[in-house]
């Protein structure tokens, strides 16, 4: 299972664990291979086994979640008053 978000900036870790397998997705927006190679690296020190794929290139729409985001406190909550 992969987390994909739009509108994704630098960069963005997410990690799902399910029975035996944690998986760690790294999304970037940028072109480097600096921080996958480093925490394979940090994996490799510690000698945890890992399987890597390949890089996977995706886009993804802008949905009205990023508009409707700062407000949804303020919808469940009502307004707060001092």
């Amino acid at each position: 299972m992969h987390l994909y978000s739009s509108g994704t900036k630098g960069l963005i870790s997410n990690m799902l664990s399910a029975g035996d397998y944690i998986t760690v997705d790294l999304l970037q927006r940028f072109e480097s291979e600096q921080f996958a190679g480093g925490f394979m690296h940090s994996l490799e020190e510690i000698r945890l086994e890992y399987n890597s794929s390949q890089r996977i290139n995706f886009t993804t729409t802008q949905d009205k979640t990023f508009v409707i985001g700062g407000r949804q406190a303020e919808k469940y909550y009502g307004k707060f008053e001092n």
